[in-house]
């Protein structure tokens, strides 16, 4: 039986960040797939289907309709999905957004990095400590 590769949802509404997220991941070869949806009802729908089972989520916070922090606020509240690693990877650096979202159960807030070669290391850096050295949750049967 082949080994099912990790996969990372990122939750992404920007369609030039979309762009550099998917650029600058294909790189070079990975440890993981990356799925990019563009919306929050989007994602949240997709963590239901049966194969879907990511290693970690990336979430924007600024996006219409529902945002990455009540998108958060809702896989916490999941008993499903609430030990999924959630990371905010989004343009504020505002303090309340952080502490609001550590309140909510975030693992880690990330702003995005300011130029390509930053977006490569951030590549790198998510498979080194979140796909090599941390030991993450199963899927819930």
């Amino acid at each position: 039986m082949p080994i099912k590769p990790f996969v990372v949802l990122s939750v992404e509404d920007d369609e030039d960040d979309q762009f550099l997220l998917q650029a600058s991941f294909a790189e070079k070869d990975r440890l993981f797939e990356l799925k990019m949806v563009s919306n929050a009802h989007q994602a949240y729908e997709l963590l239901f289907e049966e194969e879907m089972w990511p290693a970690i989520i990336l979430l924007d916070i600024n996006m219409p309709g529902l945002n990455g922090l009540g998108l958060l606020e809702k896989i916490r509240n999941d008993p499903r999905l609430k030990k999924l690693p959630v990371l905010m990877l989004t343009t504020s650096d505002a303090e309340s957004h952080v502490n609001l979202a550590y309140h909510l159960g975030v693992n880690g807030y990330v702003v995005k990095p300011d130029s390509y070669k930053k977006l490569e290391n951030f590549w790198d850096s998510v498979e080194s400590f979140w796909l090599q050295s941390t030991r993450l949750p199963s899927q819930p049967e």
